[in-house]
């Protein structure tokens, strides 16, 4: 079998989240697109509290049929939460439970 090696760079598609929202661009299947929304810490929060700072990235993966708009969102799963965390039911603590809490009350 031979083999072949191409020095080459790929790039993916790169928008920020309004331009990709108002797109008519079909991605082709597998074709990747990565939306940058500025002013946000989440795509969800970039239309309700657009006073955050850090950007948010999105990326969605084409089917070939539908727009970007309608594609959803990657998602992984966080390997570094603990179990409790992603429980229905989370501890509950007291303010005397918690070490140092006066220096923050005012």
């Amino acid at each position: 079998m031979a083999e072949h090696v191409l020095e080459t760079r790929i790039l993916l598609r790169y928008d920020n989240y309004n331009n990709w929202m108002n797109s008519n661009l079909i991605l082709k299947q597998g074709e990747m697109a990565v939306a940058s929304v500025t002013n946000a810490r989440t795509i969800e929060e970039s239309n309700s509290t657009p006073a955050y700072t850090p950007p948010a990235i999105g990326i969605k993966v084409g089917d070939g049929v539908h727009y970007f708009r309608e594609l959803p969102w990657i998602q992984a799963v966080a390997g570094d939460v603990y179990a409790w965390a992603k429980s229905a039911t989370k501890p509950v603590y007291t303010a005397s439970e918690i070490a140092n809490l006066q220096q923050f009350v005012e």
